[in-house]
């Protein structure tokens, strides 16, 4: 590890901000880990929650950092001087890490893209700060434009939502697991 003008400490990667003497670096191998172990949570989590709507906010969360994660270890392998956006935008980070290429021609690739698309109409990084009810408030997430007043059963629509979104972060991890490899 080498010490730059300033003497903090400067690791090969991307250096991540960090409040104590543990450094972290984010590199392709980490960033990988990252998202196969948030795979594996938000499974988890969707398997116990079992009907319990309060733990569905969380499963359409984790699904969404995991292909976050992903797509992030993906730029790193492929393009590591591109940079990673700090935006969240996982429209952005398909982009830069060139994974709809990876899909095989044909059924592969419309699976991929559907996946693809369902994430980014279902997920934002700010569902993290959504209580189990705001739901109602994000009309985004419930495809209701404009918001109108929920009607129905919430629990059956988080559900759903999560469902979904834990079923698209499925294929992108399979696809991206595949070729992660190669």
């Amino acid at each position: 590890m080498a010490r730059n003008k300033g003497g903090t400490r400067k690791r090969q990667g991307i250096r991540l901000i960090f409040p104590s003497t543990f450094s972290p670096t984010l590199n392709a191998n980490n960033a990988y880990r990252a998202a196969t172990q948030r795979f594996d949570d938000a499974e988890s989590l969707f398997r116990a929650a079992g009907g319990n709507e309060n733990h569905y906010t969380a499963v359409i969360y984790i699904s969404g950092l995991a292909v976050e994660c992903l797509l992030t270890a993906y730029v790193l392998k492929i393009n590591p001087s591109a940079g990673i956006p700090t935006n969240h935008a996982i429209l952005e980070l398909i982009k830069l890490s060139g994974f709809l290429d990876l899909a095989e021609a044909g059924d592969e690739t419309e699976r991929l893209n559907a996946a693809v698309s369902r994430v980014v109409a279902r997920w934002r990084n700010e569902v993290r700060y959504f209580d189990d009810n705001a739901f109602i408030r994000a009309p985004s997430l419930l495809h209701k434009d404009p918001p109108s007043k929920f009607r129905g059963d919430l629990g059956k629509a988080k559900q759903d939502i999560a469902r979904k979104v834990i079923a698209a972060a499925r294929v992108i991890r399979d696809i991206g697991g595949r070729k992660w490899k190669n």
